[in-house]
């Protein structure tokens, strides 16, 4: 007789039977082929006494592993998906609000700066008719969602801008509101300039009159406030 030949079974998902080697008879050349189709040999039958492992034809194995693989790429799918929305939802909303905030602010600089504004010495109430919002930075900033707001390419330039639009209403600090006023919009001036903020999103969020008074800036129609910072 001659001798019997081992070789190593193909890996397929895990069923409740036992792993073993494929065994070559003389009148059965392969006997894992019969298990494939779903006719069973002798010497498989005897190494696999539980019928459920024969009667699985590969095909259902096969397919079984494809529905897990399927379902599992489409649930990531749809994870990634909903954190990119949510993600480009977050960035419009902070962009709005600091569209809003800075015309807000420049409007109300020119108001105080202005022949009535100097008689009347509203620079010193500069902050009893100025409306600034940071519903939208506190809501992201939140321990909750703080992750994902400094995972944004310019959250750093964000959370300066609003730092330094908070500043204004301080009455506690040293200087003018006004000019505090003035550092804030320089900031958005700067981080539109260089390119940190993106213009594109800044113009899509911005009301007509802010977007108008913006562009001339970018324009170079009109200075921007870091000059008139400039003691030069």
């Amino acid at each position: 007789m001659d001798p019997i030949t081992w070789g190593n079974v193909p890996s397929v998902p895990e069923f409740p039977c036992p792993r073993v080697s494929l065994i070559y008879l003389p009148d059965e050349q392969n006997s894992f082929t019969s298990l494939i189709h779903g006719r069973p040999s002798t010497a498989v039958r005897h190494l696999f006494p539980n019928p459920f492992c024969y009667h699985l034809p590969m095909a259902d194995w096969l397919d079984s592993i494809s529905k897990i693989v399927t379902c599992g790429a489409l649930g990531s799918f749809v994870t990634w998906l909903g954190f990119r929305s949510h993600r480009k939802r977050m960035r419009e909303q902070l962009y709005r609000e600091i569209s809003n905030n800075y015309q807000g602010t420049v409007v109300r600089i020119a108001v105080v700066l202005s022949h009535e504004g100097m008689k009347r010495a509203a620079a010193m109430n500069f902050n009893d008719k100025l409306r600034l919002s940071f519903d939208t930075w506190n809501h992201y900033n939140d321990e909750k969602r703080r992750e994902m707001l400094f995972d944004l390419k310019e959250a750093g330039a964000i959370s300066r801008i609003y730092g330094l639009f908070s500043a204004i209403g301080n009455e506690e600090l040293s200087g003018y509101a006004h000019v505090r006023g003035k550092e804030a919009a320089a900031e958005v001036d700067d981080c539109l300039l260089d390119g940190t903020l993106d213009r594109k999103l800044y113009q899509k969020v911005s009301k007509p009159e802010a977007w108008k008074y913006m562009q001339k800036l970018l324009d170079g129609t009109r200075p921007s406030y870091r000059k008139e910072l400039s003691p030069f």
